[in-house]
């Protein structure tokens, strides 16, 4: 979802990869994954335990009562057995996945096949030709062939957008990485963009920040750089001057030239003492100009000309115009693509 998710702001490092979303599992109810259409119509039934977004025509999903992951067309059938520990989108014809016996990962084929065999303990979809890989302690970047092509170095990297990827090198402290595009939050330690060469690329570092999307990423300044919900989210360009001012409770990346933030306000309380009261998300364009005033409880960027919003503890999805295209009624889901998001349900 795009940008405030339930799944999407305990992600682990490469969440991506690992593809779980047992955090959202309710005891009360089966909670299933299916896709819809634009029109809010399952084209595929909710019966998977969980399930990613499409991509060249194909889902990674795992069905419902198995362990292992396999793919799906659009019509709901199965084109890759479910065999894999865990699998990732399509890129180029090719796509992550964990090898279920020796749980280290390589690129498959649409036929399920291993091309490049099973070598990394991490590997993301590839993105501007290059996967974000981790040997037995360090991330660097590879090619579609398998072949380094930025060494090992990092101790934590995101997958490549628009020519930069997010890499940091800590000491100490909890980074989590939010696996759907979503902002990247670090605590004890700063990010700095690098290019496809693995040369930094701008000027400062910051510790907290987002994807380049559209021209322009998310970066937190101030006193609190983006911890303790922060109230000083703005906008860079991919030259590092700041084209949004830093003045949002919150941000998520671009999304078709929109970008989804969310207002909110330090409240005193006396003697010194502050809280945070978060507001409602809404959206601007990437000059900055409201273009849906905050009105939601959470939002998502857009994708296909619908973003995911939240309302009364249920998600649906709006249009550019900020009207409810499909009303809130899901646990969960993610955005549209190739015509198809994946949304979650109680199945009794």
């Amino acid at each position: 979802m795009s940008k405030m998710k339930i799944q999407r702001k305990l992600g682990i490092i490469l969440g991506a990869l690992t593809l779980s979303m047992s955090a959202f599992q309710n005891a009360k109810a089966a909670e299933k994954w299916g896709y819809i259409n634009s029109d809010g119509n399952f084209a595929i039934k909710a019966d998977y335990d969980e399930g990613l977004a499409f991509s060249e025509g194909l889902a990674a999903v795992k069905p419902s009562g198995k362990s292992l992951w396999g793919y799906i067309d659009k019509e709901g059938k199965v084109t890759i057995e479910a065999s894999f520990e865990a699998a990732g989108s399509f890129n180029g014809g090719l796509a992550p996945a964990q090898d279920s016996q020796s749980k280290l990962w390589g690129f498959i084929d649409k036929s399920g096949k291993f091309v490049v065999k099973p070598a990394f303990a991490a590997l993301s979809p590839l993105s501007d030709g290059l996967a974000c890989a981790k040997d037995d302690s360090k991330y660097g970047y590879v090619d579609k062939e398998g072949r380094w092509q930025i060494n090992p170095q990092f101790d934590v990297a995101c997958s490549f957008s628009e020519g930069k990827a997010l890499v940091s090198n800590y000491a100490s402290g909890i980074i989590s990485y939010s696996s759907r595009g979503n902002v990247h939050f670090a605590s004890g330690a700063s990010w700095r963009y690098i290019d496809t060469k693995g040369q930094e690329v701008l000027p400062y570092q910051v510790n907290d920040c987002g994807d380049f999307k559209d021209g322009v990423a998310p970066v937190a300044t101030g006193a609190n750089s983006g911890s303790n919900r922060p109230d000083r989210w703005g906008f860079i360009s991919d030259k590092g001057k700041f084209v949004i001012a830093p003045k949002f409770a919150n941000a998520q990346i671009a999304g078709e030239k929109t970008i989804a933030v969310q207002m909110g306000k330090w409240l005193n309380l006396g003697k010194g003492v502050q809280i945070f009261q978060p507001g409602k998300w809404g959206y601007i364009s990437t000059s900055g100009k409201t273009l849906i005033k905050p009105q939601f409880d959470a939002a998502d960027p857009f994708s296909e000309g619908l973003a995911a919003v939240k309302l009364n503890g249920k998600w649906g999805y709006i249009d550019k115009t900020g009207n409810l295209k499909i009303e809130p009624k899901f646990n969960a889901n993610l955005e549209f693509k190739d015509g198809l998001a994946p949304v979650q349900i109680d199945v009794q």
